[in-house]
This record gives C-alpha cells, structure tokens and sequence, in this order.
C-alpha cells in the first residue's frame, strides 16, 4: 500500500504554520467507504502532536522502502533524525499564523484486526498561505505538505479528503487561486532498475487536478529537523492546481439532488460544463451565464425560490418592514426579506484581490485628507455656496477648528465601492485586447450602511449552489461585522474610561437595526461584555445627551456618566435635519467623545474633495512616505475621471456641450447625492440645457462606466418567484483605522470583510440605488 504526502522538504522550502485559536474547529464529519465509523476531520490540538510525528515519521520510512533500488541500510538512515525534532517542529506550527495542521480521526479501529481501539489519529495534512505570487498572476497561494497517512488506512479514501478539506480550506480562508506542492518523482536511471512512466504519489495527485510543472530540489539536509529521503533515490516534483476551476461535485455531470438529464450533450459540449465555470479557456459568456444555465425550467425556479426565501429567514437576511406604520412602531414584530440574488455572482478574483489591497492606503489617504484643515475648508469653498447641508457643516469644522480638537484621536469606519469596468482596452502585440478594470464608485466614512448582510447572503448563495450539485469554494469568507466591531472596541479601548459608554446614533426607520444590533452583538463578544451600548436618534440624542464645557466631556443626561465614542450608523448629509439635530450634532463634535463620523472625514469624502485627489500630484501630497510609493498610483487607477461645472470658462463651457452632443458618455451626479438621482442619456441632456450657474455648479460630470454583466435572478420581498436580469455588482469593502488627528499618525490600519449588491440599473450604468438586492461573490 502507498501512503500519500508531499515530502517533508516542503516544509523548509515553504514553512508552514497554523491558527492556534481555532484549534478545537471541526472541518467534516463523514464515513469512509464500507466503514461504520465516522471519521472527523479537524485541525490539531496539543495531544495531537506525539502520534502526528510519528505518523510522520514512520509513512516517510514506509515511502522510502517502496523504492525500488532503495537498500534498507539507506532507509534506515532516516531513523537518526530525532523523533523529538518533528514534535517540537508541530509545536511551533501550532503556534502560529496563516496556516494550519490538519487531522483526520476515527473513534474506533478503521480496519479489521486492528489492535488500537478508542479514538485514534489516522493522517495529517499541512497548507500554508503563501502571499510572495503564483504560476500565474502574483497572487497567494497555499503551499501543501507534509501529507502523511497511517499504512493501514490506505483505500478507505481518507488520504483524499484530507487534501479536499485541506483545499478547501485555504480557498475559503485566503482566497488562493493556486495549490502547490512538492512530491516525489521518477529517480534518476539506475543500473538494472526499470522504474513506471509515473509514481503511484504522482498518478494520486494528477487524478486529483495537480500538474507537473517541473523538477525541485531537496532542501539543505543540514537544515532539515525531519526525515528525508536522501538524494541518490529521488528528487521532487513541483506540482500545481488551480482552485480558480469550480470543482465537479460529482461524476458524470450529474448534479446532487436532481436526476441525471437523459441524452447527450449539445456537440462541443459536456454535461455538468456549466458546473467547470472558472476553466481558463471557456468563453466569458458561459462565465456570464451559469446561474440562468443552472435552472432548467419554471418549477425548478419557483422550488430554488422557496428554499431560497426559507434560507433567508434562517440566516437573518430580513428587514423591518417599511410602511409607516411599522417606522413609527419601534416594537413592531414585522419584518420581511430583505431583496438578494438567487445565486452568487461572478467577479473576477484578481480584482477582488485588487480592491482588498488597495484598501489600507484608502483609509489612509483620506485620513491624512481628514486632518488638513487648510485643503478642506479650500475645496468645499464653492460647495458651501451652493449647498445649505454643506455650509453647515463646513460652519461646523470652522468652530471645532477654533476651538482646537478636545479629541485628538478619530476612528474611521470606512467602505470603499467599486465595480468591474468593462470600458479599457490595453494594446497588445497581436492587437487590442479588452481588459476588464476596477473603479471606484465611492468612499464612504462612519454610516457604512448593512454589514451584515452580505455575509448572510453568502450563506444563502452556499445552500443555493449545494442544491444544484455545485461547489461553493469560491464564495469568499466575510467578516465584516467583525472588523466595525473591532474597530468600535479599539476606540472605546482608546478613549481609557472602563465605564464610559457607546453611543449608536440610529435613523429613526431604523433601516439597518439588524446590522446595528449585529455588530452590537459582536462588540460584546470581544469586549467580554464590558461595554454599555445605547442605540438613539439624532434627535433623541438632543434631549439624552449633553456637552460638559468643563472638560468637553459628552455625558448622558440621565446619570451623567461619560460616553467613549458615537458612532453615527445614519446621520448622512440630510436636508430635512432639525435644529435639535444639528445642535446634537454640534455638541458630539466639540467633545472628547470618539467618533466614527465627524464633519472633517464626512468633507473628506465629498465630491468637491475627489475632484482634487484626482489631479496630478494631489494625492501624493498626503501619501509621502516611502512605502507609499506603489501605493498611490493603484489608488489613481481605481479613480473614475471626473469634471466640476461651478466654473464659467471655456474649458467648461467646451466639456458640457460635449455632453450635451455625446451624453451617453457621461453621468451627471450631485454634489450632495443624499435623496438626488443621477442624469443619463436624453435627461443628462436636458438637464444641462436647463440648469442656471448655481444649479449647474452643484453637480458634476463623471465618466460613465460600463459595467460587466452576469445574468441572476432577483428575489424581492413580497413578491412570488424571481425576475432574471443581466446584473452588475458593486463591491464594498470594510476596513477602520485609528489615527491621531494632531500628526496624522495611524494606531490601527485594517482591512477585513465587504458587502455585494448587484442592481440592473447599476448594469445600465445609471447607478441607481432602488434597484440594488443582496449578493455575495462566485470568484472567477
């Protein structure tokens, strides 16, 4: 019997670690073929470690006696490294990041006469994420050894799914694109020894999606803590597989849970085709299409709608209801779905990618923007003219800047949008080639809006494609209610009063109760719970809330104990604010309270303030530090070029009426965009031809993106069925930083988690909002 693993040189080539505080995380339960006992696949504890190195150790022995010119004084060399050695190399994989050691164990002996009765260890599996840049595109990928399985076990299919769990695993985890690893090849010709075209190692891997891409060497044996089969008997085989393909979740094509289509296929193509929906070579369309492919006809839809509506309610993907009743009921027990895609959509991974990375140098960016005074109050000068909401703030900033900043610190909750342009063409050597790009629809600071709902949906889209026999390793993991509450917890760690309070300044809809009570929920997990949090409106707060001028601190009326951070889930730019509001507000502003929102990033993130940031050399002004560099020309590719209209020259007079001739070119927004719609084609015409100076200087012209398309179905609350449609998805992603206003040095930069939605407004390139459901991603 052979035993599968990747050699144990892997581990120096590429070292690999572990999660030490999910130790005790079971990954699957199952039964192998012909056995009654289950066996459970987990990751390792501390008990583990004795019997995983010797496991190690004695499959690596068993390997080396299989090869043929092998004499057992040579195999018997490897006995001399310690056993001690593998233990203590577990121990310290155990204790770190971005990796981990998993385990498959049975409760009862696996094999007739078998003397090991009880719980045993069977095999171990190690993947590490490996950021340094793959075969294909530079992106991670995740490094697969040492493999080891106890000789008895073989046949039973346990080798198997350990490397599945293991694949898993860091698809879902690190979003890999690439599997790689290192077995044992064909040795070198000897004397009187006929070796087989391939090694049995090779052959279990290939059939498993591995390639060959080359031969490696074994590491330095003077480094090595672990057995090793010596040189003069084999070398390494460099091996790879794409976790871009979505895995066949079973043979034939046939899906779980529906019956096997009769016939066969179309010519050209293969039943189950629709399910290889990341293969390199298949056409985009079939990319494009595979959710309207999936259903093969109206009652299989209205079956999938049901389990989907039931998955909803299941996962929290749900809303109050938005009749006026319900707003002014605040213990109404009403609540529907909330509006989401039947299915995930495609997005590319390598863009995916993209906006993850970039996001750090985001947040910093526009908190460097936040702490100059000087540029903001210079930027939003027009704006203030011509925007009632925006003189007051811009008032506001002005009197806090008199006054000097009671808290130097800020917390920035932030999300960064952007969608798939389908709009760039790149020159290449045999010609012009489409490149899809990434483009930054909006920065927004404090009111994030739904973090929740994204990772619901995700949990949803998983049931949804398990029910069509298909993967979902390619849905990416998502914790974004985490990140905002961790990032709350640091502000409120910051501020250095154990019995002050959190405040939530709500809408008073209450349009993301779920959402708050989510990251409410999360923020007492981590804080053990230390922490009182009290949810209010901004009027509520005028009259709950007040300004000690003594010392600056905000404290509730009631008890006058001492609030540690707002954080404003809905304040936005609103009109219809009363005076109480505004005073509220003004009085959180000039406190020592921390806040997730004040009136410097709220202006740091206007459109006046992004026109600026988008002409040469402005945002390096605020990124000069050296390990800025890259960083700020792959923020400058996610900018959408945009234009001001507040001024009457000829420049601008020669840009409208190049809009006026080509307006399916442009989009025409507001300044302030809360509750004003965007202009497109014939309206963005009219408009300009009508619009005075004043009103034409509150807005601007923006390059109208063409977004990329997939065709999905739209689930909405209380409506039967779901409408197809080519969608196009918005990205957000979710970071916090925690920064000192007074020199503009960062405490905490983070990045972690995003929200999906995807509208066919949005795919028509008007960026209309009230078309927008729920979605997750199927990464491509």
């Amino acid at each position: 019997m052979f035993i599968y693993k990747t050699f144990l040189c892997a581990l120096f080539v590429f070292p690999l670690i572990i999660h030490s505080n999910v130790a005790n995380e079971t990954l699957k339960k199952y039964k192998p073929l012909n056995q009654n006992d289950e066996v459970i696949i987990r990751l390792i504890r501390d008990e583990d470690i004795e019997e995983t190195a010797e496991i190690i150790q004695e499959s690596y022995l068993q390997d080396c006696l299989k090869i043929k010119h092998a004499t057992p004084e040579q195999c018997e060399q490897m006995k001399k490294v310690p056993l001690e050695r593998t233990r203590m190399a577990l121990s310290t994989f155990k204790a770190e990041k971005d990796g981990a050691v998993i385990v498959a164990e049975t409760t009862a002996p696996t094999e007739a006469g078998s003397s090991n009765g009880g719980a045993r260890l069977m095999g171990c599996i190690r993947v590490k994420l490996n950021s340094q840049g793959n075969t294909k595109d530079n992106g991670p990928f995740a490094q697969i050894g040492p493999f080891a399985t106890r000789v008895d076990v073989h046949g039973l299919g346990i080798g198997t799914m350990m490397l599945q769990v293991a694949e898993e695993y860091a698809v879902n985890r690190w979003n890999v694109c690439e599997m790689i690893l290192d077995a044992h090849g064909i040795p070198e010709p000897v004397k009187e020894v006929v070796h087989p075209p391939m090694t049995p190692l090779l052959k279990f891997y290939e059939k498993r999606g591995y390639r060959r891409i080359g031969k490696t060497n074994w590491f330095d044996p003077a480094e090595s803590n672990y057995v090793r089969i010596p040189n003069s008997l084999t070398h390494l085989e460099r091996m790879v597989k794409d976790t871009c393909l979505a895995k066949e979740t079973s043979r034939k094509g046939t899906k779980r849970g529906r019956k096997e289509e009769k016939g066969k296929a179309p010519e050209g193509e293969s039943i189950g085709k629709n399910k290889r929906m990341h293969q390199q070579h298949e056409s985009t369309e079939l990319v494009r299409n595979y959710a309207a492919e999936a259903v093969k006809s109206e009652e299989e839809l209205a079956e999938l709608v049901e389990a989907a509506v039931d998955l909803a309610h299941e996962f929290g993907l749900i809303k109050r209801l938005s009749d006026d009743e319900s707003r002014r009921r605040r213990t109404t027990d009403l609540a529907s779905i909330q509006p989401f895609s039947l299915f995930p959509s495609p997005f590319l991974r390598s863009l995916f990618h993209r906006a993850t990375a970039v996001h750090k140098g985001m947040q910093k960016l526009f908190f460097r923007v936040s702490c100059d005074y000087e540029f903001l109050a210079k930027a939003t000068e027009q704006l203030a003219k011509t925007d009632k909401t925006y003189e007051r703030m811009v008032g506001l900033m002005d009197q806090v800047r008199r006054e000097g900043h009671q808290q130097p610190y800020t917390l920035l909750l932030t999300r960064a949008d952007y969608v798939m342009d389908n709009n760039s063409i790149t020159e290449q050597p045999n010609g012009q080639q489409r490149q899809f790009g990434l483009k930054q629809t909006g920065m927004t600071i404090g009111t994030v809006g739904s973090v929740a709902m994204s990772p619901r949906a995700a949990e949803v889209h998983r049931q949804m494609l398990q029910k069509l026999g298909m993967d979902a390793l390619n849905v990416p993991p998502n914790r974004a209610v985490n990140t905002m509450a961790r990032g709350l917890f640091n502000g409120w760690l910051r501020f250095g009063d154990a019995d002050a309070l959190v405040v939530f300044i709500v809408s008073p809809e209450d349009k993301f109760r779920f959402d708050e009570h989510a990251i409410e929920n999360e923020l007492q997990q981590i804080s053990d719970g230390q922490i009182e949090v009290e949810r209010m409106t901004s009027e509520e707060a005028f009259a709950k809330l007040f300004l000690d001028e003594s010392d600056f601190t905000l404290r509730r009326s009631s008890d006058r104990r001492a609030v540690a951070l707002v954080h404003s889930s809905s304040n936005g730019h609103l009109p219809e604010w009363t005076d109480d509001e505004w005073e509220a507000r003004r009085r959180i502003e000039r406190s020592r309270a921390i806040k997730t929102s004040t009136v410097f990033s709220d202006l740091s993130t206007s459109k006046a303030v992004k026109q600026l940031l988008a002409q040469p050399g402005k945002i390096e002004q605020f990124m000069r530090d050296e390990e800025d560099k890259q960083m700020v020309e792959t923020i400058r590719r996610t900018f959408v070029e945009q234009w001001p209209l507040e001024k009457d020259d000829e420049p601008t007079r020669q840009l409208i009426q190049l809009a006026i001739a080509n307006p399916g070119l442009f989009v025409l927004k507001a300044q302030n965009e809360e509750g004003t719609p965007n202009y497109v084609d014939e309206e963005l015409r009219e408009k300009l031809q009508q619009f005075t100076h004043e009103e034409r200087a509150a807005h601007e012209l923006r390059h109208r993106i063409q977004p990329v398309t997939a065709k999905n179905f739209l689930v909405r609350p209380l409506l039967e069925g779901a409408v197809p449609g080519d969608v196009a998805v918005e990205l957000g992603i979710f970071g916090f930083l925690l920064g000192d206003t007074r020199d503009g040095s960062i405490v905490r930069n983070t990045q972690q988690g995003f929200i999906a939605r995807s509208s066919t407004k949005l795919a028509n390139g008007t960026e209309e909002e009230k078309d927008e459901v729920y979605d997750s991603l199927n990464l491509i």
